[in-house]
Parts: C-alpha cells; sequence; structure tokens
C-alpha cells in the first residue's frame, strides 16, 4: 500500500527534502486538535515543517513540536510529535506591537470576519470565507492571535477551519476561518458492519442527563447600585467652574463634588459587599428540556417523595443582565447534555476504486450494524489516519443529527419503493453487485435531489427494506 509523502521544510521555508519514517499518526477532531506522530529513523529539527496531502486532497502542513530519541535492541529511532500549523499563532500576541498593529485598542467590536481580519494583520495567515455570525465583542488585549481565534469560535459557537495552499517550492498561503459547522451538511455515507466497516464499538458516556437548566445572571443589588454609580459620575461631571465665578458659586461646586465623591465611595463600599455576599438575589430564569413528557421525564428525572422531578443543571453568568440572553445561554448548555452522549468508533474503508473520497471532520455518516441493532446518523467528531495504511481510518462519531435529515431519508425510500417495485435491499454504492433484479442504472437513480439539496451522492449505500 502506498504511503503518504512527507515534505520537510525548514521553518523559514527552505525545503530538506522528503522525510522517511516507519509509523505515522494523524490525528483531528472538531474542537481543534490537530496531531503528527511519526517514528522516523532520522531526527528533524524543532519546528521543521512537514507537509503532506491527504487522501481528500488537501494539503496539510505541522510543525515539529518534539521529539524522543530512543535505541533499544536494534536501531535508533525517533518519535516526532508535530502540532498544526495554525499553532503558530500561539506566539503572535495581538497588540504587543503599536507600529506592527497601528496602535489599535484591545477591544474589538463588529462581525467576526472583520475582527479575524484585525488579529491576522501582520501574520503570514491570511482569511477565508468566515460565516455570519452577527456583532460580537472581544477582549484580545495582551493574548495570542491563536487563543482570540479560539476565543472567538467559543463565543459564537462556530468551529475553526484553517488550510494551506502549496506550489512549487512548497506553501504559498495559508488561510484559516470559522465556520458555523465543519462538514458536508447534507451527503450522508453508509457504514454498515461487514462491509465497509470490519469493527465498530457503541459507548455511552457517563456525564448525566439534565432535563431541565436554572440559570443565574448578575446580582440584582449589584445592577441597582451600579445605575446609581452611573447617576452620581454623571452629576459629577456637570459640575462646572466658569471663571467668572464668584467665591460662593465656587465653594459650592467643590461641595458638591465633595458630596458626591464620599457618595461614590459608599456605593463602591456596598458593591464590593454585595459582590462577596453569596446570598444576594440574582437574576434567574428556568428553563426545561421537554416540558411536559413524562416518558421522558420519567427515564431521566430524579425521584423524589412526589413522583419524578426535574434533573437540574446550574449555569451562572456573573456579567449578564439581560433575562432574554441568560435564557438562551441556558437553552444552549442544556442542549447539550439533555439526552445520553452516545459515541461510535468504527474502522471505515476507503473504497478509493469505488470513487469514494475521504471522510471530513464534522460530516453526517450512517451507521448500520444489524447485530448491535444500530442503524443511524451521527456527525463525525474525530479522525484518526494511519499513514501505513491509506485504505482505511479510524473514525469517530456522535450528537444527534436533526430529525429533518431522517425524514428525508424515509421519504427517499418510500419514493424509491414506490418507483422500484422491489422489496430486497438496493446499494446504491459504484461498482457493487447489486442484490434483486436492479439493474446498475436504476441503482444510480438513487442519488437524488431533495428540497433543491444533493442528499446523496456517488458512494453512498442506500437499503430499502421489505415492510
Amino acid at each position: 500500500m502506498e504511503q503518504f509523502t512527507v515534505y520537510r521544510y525548514s521553518n523559514s521555508g527552505e525545503p530538506k527534502g522528503v522525510l522517511r519514517y516507519t509509523s505515522a499518526m494523524h490525528v483531528e477532531d472538531v474542537d481543534g486538535t490537530d496531531k503528527l506522530t511519526l517514528v522516523c529513523p532520522t531526527r528533524p529539527s524543532k519546528k521543521d515543517r512537514l507537509v503532506w496531502l491527504d487522501e481528500g486532497g488537501r494539503w496539510r502542513e505541522h510543525f515539529v513540536d518534539s521529539t524522543v530519541r530512543t535505541h533499544e535492541g536494534g536501531a535508533p529511532s525517533v518519535q516526532v510529535t508535530c502540532s498544526s500549523a495554525l499553532s503558530e499563532l500561539f506566539g503572535v500576541q495581538y497588540a504587543c506591537d503599536p507600529d506592527l498593529r497601528g496602535g489599535e485598542v484591545g477591544l474589538l467590536k463588529g462581525g467576526v470576519g472583520p475582527i479575524m481580519a484585525k488579529l491576522l494583520r501582520g501574520t503570514r495567515w491570511t482569511l477565508g470565507y468566515c460565516d455570519d455570525f452577527g456583532a460580537v465583542e472581544l477582549e484580545a488585549w495582551h493574548k495570542s492571535v491563536r487563543e482570540c481565534i479560539a476565543e472567538l469560535a467559543e463565543m459564537v459557537g462556530g468551529e475553526v477551519l484553517s488550510w494551506v495552499e502549496v506550489g512549487e517550492y512548497g506553501v504559498t498561503s495559508r488561510h484559516v476561518a470559522i465556520k458555523k459547522r465543519l462538514g458536508d451538511k447534507v451527503a450522508v455515507r453508509q457504514f454498515e458492519w461487514g462491509h465497509n466497516m470490519p469493527g465498530m464499538r457503541r459507548t455511552e458516556s457517563s456525564d448525566e442527563v439534565y432535563t431541565a437548566c436554572v440559570g443565574y445572571g448578575k446580582k440584582l443589588l449589584e445592577t441597582e447600585i451600579e445605575a446609581h454609580l452611573d447617576e452620581v459620575e454623571e452629576a459629577y461631571d456637570l459640575i462646572t467652574t466658569p471663571e467668572t465665578a464668584t467665591q460662593e458659586e465656587r465653594q459650592a461646586a467643590a461641595d458638591k463634588r465633595q458630596e458626591l465623591s464620599a457618595r461614590r465611595g459608599e456605593l463602591n463600599e456596598r458593591l464590593k459587599a454585595a459582590r462577596e455576599d453569596p446570598y444576594v438575589p440574582r437574576l434567574e430564569v428556568r428553563v426545561f428540556s421537554r416540558r411536559g413528557d413524562e416518558d421522558y421525564l420519567a427515564r431521566y428525572g430524579t425521584p423524589t417523595d412526589s413522583g419524578m422531578g426535574q434533573t437540574w443543571l446550574t449555569y451562572t453568568d456573573d456579567d449578564c443582565e439581560d433575562e432574554s440572553e441568560l435564557r438562551e445561554a441556558c437553552k444552549r448548555v442544556l442542549a447539550r447534555c439533555d439526552r445520553p452522549v452516545i459515541t461510535y468508533e468504527f474502522d471505515a474503508i476507503q473504497l478509493d476504486h469505488d470513487g469514494w473520497r475521504d471522510i471530513d471532520l464534522g460530516d453526517n455518516v450512517h451507521i448500520v450494524d444489524d447485530e448491535l441493532h444500530v442503524d443511524t446518523i451521527e456527525r463525525v467528531t474525530r479522525i484518526e489516519r494511519d499513514f501505513l495504511m491509506r485504505d482505511k481510518c479510524r473514525v469517530v462519531a456522535n450528537g444527534i443529527t436533526t430529525s429533518v435529515l431522517a425524514n428525508r431519508m424515509k421519504a427517499a425510500e418510500r419514493r424509491s419503493r414506490r418507483e422500484s417495485g422491489n422489496s430486497s435491499k438496493v446499494s446504491a454504492m459504484a461498482g457493487v453487485r447489486t442484490r434483486g433484479d436492479y439493474r446498475r442504472k436504476e441503482a444510480d437513480r438513487f442519488a437524488v435531489f431533495l428540497d433543491g439539496e444533493r442528499m446523496y451522492t456517488g458512494g453512498i449505500v442506500f437499503t430499502t427494506e421489505e415492510e
């Protein structure tokens, strides 16, 4: 089996030839993890750049982070750990050089795209197309550019995508963007045990399942005191002493300033005490996952002496003063833990000779294992590639796919059943022998358009069953 070719460059971009290795593993995750680990007969230098082309035609760039040289029972070897090229932005501080950054302040306001453009100014990274998340504010003072990008993505609920372009003499450009969701939102690839999935493991997380969330915002007394402080500051600023003022007017103005200063000190003391007192009432909201669903509550609720009660999750944002904003934040937090987290880990065989492209992070996959009664659509959240086995990779998928997608699949099945009049299983994968009386051209008809969107592409296994 042909291996991936890894090209080696110095940190400044000078070519150093092809890096030989005896084993290599690449791991990437939607949470931003992007690590490359190799075992080589020779030791590359720290900060060397490793560039390689994955099976999907996408160029990757990593830099050498650490090396471990060993000599046990045979020829010496070196274990090399590499980080994504995007990690170099951890070494670039935003606003630490006024000449480079134009003296911009640390608080960045506006859309994600304009903020990203400001963060990347002066680096060798350029801005890719960012999705629209609305207006946000980011405090970037004394933070690295990579930290700011991660914080910005977390703030808007997006995911970071980076890629490089390669020319004859190495990497020619580097790009980064924030997307609402990585992966293909429409195309679904099916993996079936015994066919293109030699093994699968289903894990149900031990994390608690919560049926409701109570959110606590800013302390109400804090908000009240801060409003009084603003009034005092405004009144203080309005006090003026014109040059023509009499001695009595000047003294009255000074007395007023002294009075307001004392009031300001008193309010600051009360504000400090309110912040330290844990029993001061806060802004409070309550949200429920499936209010009124007795079956759901019986399954995941907490037993009480009067029946099944809610299992409560607590969310706190000390700076939130808006009730609707706090409610939306509680809904987002609860949506991530209102049902068991199921993770599917399997080896996906890449049937290149059948025209399959590789799986990308964020793609939806249809996992089928009849013996384990698994028939579900999940999202790919992690991919592990073994450089010595280009025909397969380890995939981790979890997360609940929207019911709309499942309904579309069912509608496609019903439509195909009406058109075909055959009840045996059918495979729409190119080059796979179909069961029943279907011809190849009939199988190709399962690559259909639903609601104006491409639902199935070449390489998707599509099955229909007798009702």
